[in-house]
């Protein structure tokens, strides 16, 4: 379901609207139990709309013609862009939470042993987004956070 609004509803008010209307601070516990769940798939939701944004203002390494998730015997990545007529891919890890950079690098290379199980021969690039990164400029690879899509969406 795209609409954030009625998946946030289904997902949390029509389930426990019994909850709720017995005990509200009951019904509120229920919700915020899960919450961080639901926002992780919500970002990259966000995630992905905020990459085509940045395509289309030309501000990634390659401008990509496709996107969406990968999925091979139990290994995701969360996204990936790609343009088959130059043979670039842009993987991205999203991640719904403050990255340390120790945190950062574990992920990094995770994602390169991720990237490598995918079919075909990319020029392979890599992304990061996460709800905070620190020294996210340090990287060498494009990282983004809220900060970021702040500045993207709303200025």
């Amino acid at each position: 379901m795209q609409d954030n609004f009625f998946r946030f509803w289904f997902a949390f008010i029509y389930r426990n609207y019994g909850a709720i209307e017995i005990d509200p601070e009951m019904g509120t516990e229920l919700i915020l139990k899960d919450l961080n769940t639901y926002f992780g798939k919500t970002f990259e939701n966000v995630a992905e709309e905020f990459l085509i944004n940045l395509n289309k203002k030309g501000m990634l390494p390659f401008k990509f013609t496709e996107i969406g998730r990968w999925w091979d015997k139990g290994e995701e990545i969360d996204l990936i862009a790609f343009n088959k007529a130059t043979g670039e891919a842009l993987f991205c890890e999203v991640k719904w939470k403050d990255l340390r950079q120790r945190g950062t690098e574990q992920i990094t290379e995770k994602l390169k042993e991720k990237a490598v199980r995918v079919k075909g021969k990319w020029k392979s690039h890599y992304c990061l987004v996460a709800k905070s990164i620190e020294g996210k400029k340090e990287l060498g690879f494009p990282a983004f956070d809220l900060e970021n899509m702040e500045q993207a969406f709303f200025k």
